[in-house]
């Protein structure tokens, strides 16, 4: 039977808030939702009794990890918490495996963009379409030095519009972008499409925020290229499909641009 890890945590040091405004979060991208959570452990580290640490660190990291159960960041890195917990002494220990943790996240994202940067048909004059949110296409785009642009489509799901939300921040950074209704993909020209990933299957397949499936499909009919880019701590053998992602099958990805950290 699944724990139920709620009201376990003294909210000493809000640590029960910022769980539960992480569970709310729909408008970071996933990598930075990881971090977060891991964020919060380090906080939780920090103001639990050491005699008491391990049963209440054990609890708020199963709180983060059913917080995303779609997420596949989130989820690995708080398994790999909750296996290690037991071998750690002091917190002093547990918070240098965090800082560990985080810098191998980091060393990740930054060799996921640069392959991003080396392996995509980037030039100047160049278009590419996206949807959704993702840090990682973000910053592919805004580290090109290739003359591009980037075509969002509209990517609403409840009262969110995760493309108007990227498009915003493209402009902001001075990317030449556009923002498009679906129906727009057929008369637009755009050289290659490329998205984030929430997870990447073994199978080859990927989830992402919508409406990556019907981009997919669209662009397929277009004999145009599909990317994705993601880290590899966004790897999993399988994770639930959640209300708001999509599944792309593998046989309408071009290719998945990541590492080999994790």
């Amino acid at each position: 039977m699944p724990v139920n890890h709620a009201n376990i945590v003294p909210d000493w040091g809000g640590i029960q808030l910022k769980i539960d405004s992480l569970r709310n979060d729909f408008t970071n991208g996933s990598g930075v939702i990881a971090r977060n959570a891991i964020q919060i452990l380090r906080d939780a580290s920090l103001v639990f009794p050491e005699k008491e640490q391990n049963k209440y660190l054990k609890s708020v990291a199963g709180q983060l990890l059913e917080a995303k159960p779609g997420m596949a960041a989130t989820v690995n890195f708080m398994k790999v918490c909750l296996a290690k917990l037991e071998n750690f002494t002091s917190a002093g220990s547990f918070l240098q495996f965090l800082s560990n943790l985080e810098t191998r996240i980091e060393k990740a994202s930054y060799i996921c963009v640069n392959s991003g940067l080396r392996e995509l048909p980037l030039s100047d004059g160049i278009s590419f379409i996206t949807c959704s949110f993702s840090s990682v296409v973000f910053n592919i785009a805004h580290q090109s030095k290739t003359k591009l642009k980037v075509l969002v489509l509209q990517s609403q799901w409840k009262d969110m519009d995760y493309g108007r939300i990227f498009y915003d921040r493209l402009r902001e950074t001075g990317i030449n972008s556009e923002y498009l209704a679906l129906t727009d993909v057929y008369d637009k020209t755009f050289g290659f499409a490329l998205v984030g990933a929430d997870a990447i299957l073994r199978n080859g397949s990927v989830i992402n925020g919508k409406p990556s499936l019907e981009l997919a499909e669209r662009v397929k009919l277009k004999g145009i290229p599909l990317y994705v880019a993601g880290e590899s701590f966004k790897k999993c053998i399988n994770i639930p499909l959640c209300e708001g992602f999509d599944l792309l099958p593998g046989k309408l990805i071009k290719k998945i641009i990541t590492d080999d950290v994790f």
